[in-house]
């Protein structure tokens, strides 16, 4: 929820007669047509949990909430990801990239993580490794990779606040 056009409750309203009464109406060339349903409706959102309203909350039979990861979480999702692609690298690499989440007081860069950094960036750095034609992975290419990623470049270049004024400004339904 969050990118498409239409208000998020405006979607959910829809949605609440086939959720209770598992079944719906709709209109096929003007005629009414009942058509029984039974689905679990799944929804996810990077914005706040007030963009949607309390009465479809209390119809959702379950919710995750998934919050920012550690530094120690989004290094190892990383880890998996090189492990997965089958790269090699020292630990310094990892390293380096645990520096690029954790606060500026412990020689950090203090970005906000997200899970995606982590796949993304272990998917450039394979790409920049092979372009190079280097058998191994090195903090150089994962700084290369780094300098890559649109959302870790643009955290470097502004200041928190700003970038994350940036986003979610993006992130708003166009009016």
């Amino acid at each position: 929820m969050g990118r498409q056009n239409e208000d998020p409750n405006v979607l959910l309203n829809r949605m609440i007669v086939p959720l209770e009464n598992k079944r719906d109406v709709i209109y096929v060339k003007g005629a009414p047509v009942i058509v029984h349903t039974h689905f679990i409706l799944a929804l996810s959102t990077n914005l706040e949990i007030t963009i949607i309203d309390e009465a479809h909350l209390r119809r959702a039979p379950l919710h995750v909430f998934l919050e920012v990861p550690s530094p120690e979480e989004i290094v190892e999702v990383f880890q998996r990801n090189l492990d997965k692609l089958k790269e090699d690298y020292d630990q310094d690499v990892l390293e380096r990239f645990r520096n690029v989440y954790i606060p500026y007081l412990d020689g950090g860069e203090k970005l906000k993580p997200t899970f995606a950094h982590a796949r993304d960036i272990a998917q450039i750095a394979q790409a920049i490794r092979i372009r190079r034609g280097e058998d191994k992975m090195t903090v150089e290419i994962l700084e290369e990779a780094l300098d890559q990623h649109i959302l870790v470049s643009m955290q470097r270049k502004y200041t928190p606040e700003l970038f994350e004024r940036i986003i979610t400004q993006g992130n708003k339904p166009h009016q």
